[in-house]
């Protein structure tokens, strides 16, 4: 693996999640009610308001806590976490016509944490994908319940199931889920160790994993860290070739400058 800063955005503090599509890498941050698309050729970076007062960098109370972005048929999914009542945002962005819409997914983190047998203030929504006419949200279990995994639901989010999966140890902090992306029948996930059993507030980081899921019977096939200092909270896939999948990921530094690091990931 070769881990290798990729570009440098000014503009956009801590991005939480990123898709790349186009020449364009479309990116969000947790604090932010805006999404963010750089050009990656001009080293250009627009901002989109998601509202008609929608602001940046809100204080942790008030944050919507987009932590998905995921492309779709064309569109954009950001979800909020739903680890708060007020971040069960759920926004769909057509790319093409730039036209959104906003839904609240209350009801259906409710469904989820019942699913999954956990407190309602456990539930913290890390990634999403499609995967053969279903959705899955992965949830990250640093919450006091520790259940970390895969909700999976029909194409129009009624919850089916939720699939324990358990991941290794990073200086001996539990490592769990930041994001997810698919590539073939394969899921790629980002997990950070970070030491705190809150999904609200941070902890110590303890460093950040890549891992390899197969699909068919999500078995994790591998898994390997790829830092002990920084977390990394959004990957997606930039280009394939012949010998190797390289990916874009941007990690939360928690700095309060207003410039992210966008790094590229090759596996070999």
């Amino acid at each position: 693996m070769t881990l290798e800063p990729f570009c440098q955005i000014s503009g956009l503090r801590a991005a939480s999640g990123l898709v790349f599509t186009a020449d364009n890498l479309f990116l969000i941050s947790d604090s932010s009610q805006f999404l963010y698309r750089y050009e990656i050729k001009n080293q250009v970076l627009h901002k989109i308001p998601l509202g008609s007062e929608a602001k940046e960098n809100l204080p942790k109370k008030q944050k919507p806590d987009f932590e998905i972005l995921t492309e779709h048929h064309g569109q954009l999914h950001l979800f909020g976490s739903g680890s708060k009542a007020h971040r069960n945002q759920h926004i769909i962005f057509n790319i093409n016509s730039g036209f959104y819409s906003i839904y609240n997914r209350s009801a259906l983190h409710q469904q989820l944490a019942a699913l999954a047998q956990i407190p309602e203030v456990d539930l913290n929504l890390e990634g999403a994908f499609f995967y053969k006419n279903q959705w899955y949200l992965g949830q990250r279990g640093n919450g006091e319940s520790q259940k970390n995994g895969l909700f999976q639901c029909s194409h129009n989010f009624e919850p089916i199931v939720f699939y324990n999966i358990e991941l290794p140890k990073i200086q001996n902090v539990q490592a769990t889920f930041t994001d997810v992306v698919v590539v073939d029948d394969q899921l790629y996930f980002l997990a950070a160790a970070e030491n705190s059993d809150s999904t609200y507030l941070d902890g110590e980081i303890a460093g950040s994993l890549i891992g390899c899921i197969e699909l068919k019977n999500l078995e994790v096939l591998w898994t390997r860290e790829i830092s002990q200092t920084q977390k990394f909270e959004g990957i997606c896939l930039y280009q394939k070739t012949e010998n190797a999948l390289e990916f874009l990921l941007c990690e939360d530094s928690d700095s309060e400058v207003s410039e992210s690091i966008i790094y590229k990931l090759i596996v070999h």
